[in-house]
């Protein structure tokens, strides 16, 4: 079984995007390449509000790869919203669940902006 979903996907937010994205979601997993992201990532994929939550309990990966990762988003000049929830684990709970919701609405708004929920 592939553990990679969350690393992929946001590496082709980032990279691959050459039309418009409304948004994207990340739920734990980590940012591949964080090391020379200005290189590779599209200003279609940068201008998407990104909402990434984690578990500080998480198991399988690594909680510390949320703050990397949304550090290096941040300085790329994304917009990202970031949920922590503690004692979870690698999963999505009725907390998040809300917090994603919550997100879907600001983006429609167009009020999404760098905050912790």
């Amino acid at each position: 079984m592939s553990r990679l979903g969350a690393p992929v996907s946001r590496t082709e937010c980032l990279c691959f995007c050459r039309q418009s994205l409304t948004l994207w979601l990340a739920v734990s997993g980590w940012l591949m390449m964080r090391s020379d992201a200005d290189k590779w990532a599209t200003k279609e994929g940068i201008k998407a509000p990104i909402f990434w939550g984690h578990g500080s309990s998480d198991q399988v990966v690594a909680f510390d790869n949320q703050k990397h990762g949304v550090d290096v988003l941040k300085k790329l000049g994304c917009t990202v919203t970031t949920a922590v929830y503690k004692g979870v684990g690698h999963s999505l709970g009725a907390a998040s669940l809300g917090h994603i919701q919550r997100f879907f609405g600001d983006a429609v708004k167009g009020t999404v902006e760098n905050k912790e929920l």
